[in-house]
């Protein structure tokens, strides 16, 4: 297997991140540079990679100069170090830090695109990565031509529980973890759940709150609603702990999705998933299949959804046992790493 030295410059466990651990976990002697010695790189240890924080603990940063120059010195003595054959950078962001690093180092630039492209800053220098994995057909798509050319579509891949756990007792749950913004409709979850029947016994959960005017809007809808029905939680590391929870996972963005890992994370957990029918959602889901899709946008048709899943229990366990089939055999680690690898050898051969 080729030796990838992989970068994110991002310090939660976005979605993004958690993509690159599952990679991580899934190649042989893979190793990782952080930005920091915090969750991140924990994670990626605990994956069997080999970590080299930016800034150790206790660091400071002097500044944006002072970052960049100690981001670039750090990859190119890991590439070293390692014997690294390709870096990867696991956002158009990181681009700006791995591209000068992989030409000291004079090894060939990854760049995974895991959002929409546009003309802006988070974007320059994509072009100068000498292969790009897009997440989706959608995402390869809305590249400018110059660079779909060189784009290989790569789905992201989950890591499925090998055993499920057996289902809290209580209501149905019904969830949504994620960033707090109006672009990925916490506010439709909130809405339909709000309008649902008074009668039905169900929760309404909603992870990644945060104190931001959205979130106290979300607060004051919620509170419009049925008493006790909506349950809200900070942005947490622990999301498995969300998905054991849960029997329903919505993802219900206003935007076009460039992937939407919320859903094949709920796949994997044997839950039933509801998405906006739009964007790179729409190559996860099969609706009716594996999941149900609504009108992007509608909170009315989201409601829809639900009712149907809240009335129907035997509807509610088909959909997750086929979305967990469909997240093992479309969206495995291995599959995911078989690909990547193919791209790397474009790389190294061309």
């Amino acid at each position: 297997m080729i030796r990838a030295l992989h970068f994110s410059p991002f310090l939660q466990l976005t979605g993004a991140n958690r993509s690159m651990l599952t990679l991580v976990g899934a190649q042989d002697g893979a190793a990782v540079v952080t930005l920091e010695d915090g969750p991140l790189a924990a994670e990626a240890r605990a994956r069997g990679a080999r970590v080299f924080p930016v800034f150790d603990a206790g660091a400071r940063e002097r500044g944006k100069a002072d970052r960049f120059a100690r981001t670039v010195a750090t990859l190119v003595r890991a590439a070293r170090q390692t014997g690294a054959q390709v870096v990867h950078t696991h956002s158009a962001m990181g681009v700006r830090y791995a591209l000068p690093a992989a030409r000291i180092a004079r090894l060939p630039l990854v760049a995974h695109q895991r959002d929409n492209w546009a003309r802006d800053r988070f974007h320059l220098g994509l072009g100068f990565a000498d292969r790009i994995v897009a997440i989706a057909d959608w995402v390869r798509r809305g590249l400018p031509p110059r660079l779909a050319a060189k784009a290989d579509v790569v789905h992201n891949a989950v890591a499925a529980p090998t055993e499920l756990p057996p289902r809290r007792p209580g209501p149905v749950r019904i969830g949504m973890a994620g960033r707090c913004t109006p672009e990925k409709g916490q506010d439709l979850l909130v809405r339909a759940c709000a309008a649902l029947p008074g009668d039905v016994a169900f929760e309404c959960h909603v992870w990644g709150l945060d104190d931001s005017a959205y979130a106290a809007e979300l607060r004051r809808l919620a509170a419009a609603g049925p008493a006790g029905r909506f349950v809200f939680e900070p942005f947490r590391n622990d999301v498995d702990r969300f998905y054991e929870a849960m029997d329903v996972v919505v993802s219900p963005s206003r935007f076009e999705e460039p992937f939407g890992r919320t859903a094949i994370e709920g796949m994997a957990w044997g839950k039933a998933v509801v998405a906006a029918g739009h964007g790179g959602l729409v190559e996860i889901v099969r609706d009716g299949e594996d999941g149900l899709l609504f009108a992007p946008g509608s909170a009315e048709a989201l409601a829809g959804a639900l009712g149907r899943l809240l009335a129907d229990d035997a509807l509610r366990t088909d959909l997750g046992r086929a979305g967990r089939r469909a997240a093992i055999e479309r969206f495995s680690p291995e599959t995911h790493a078989e690909a990547i690898e193919r791209t790397y050898r474009k790389v190294l051969s061309g």
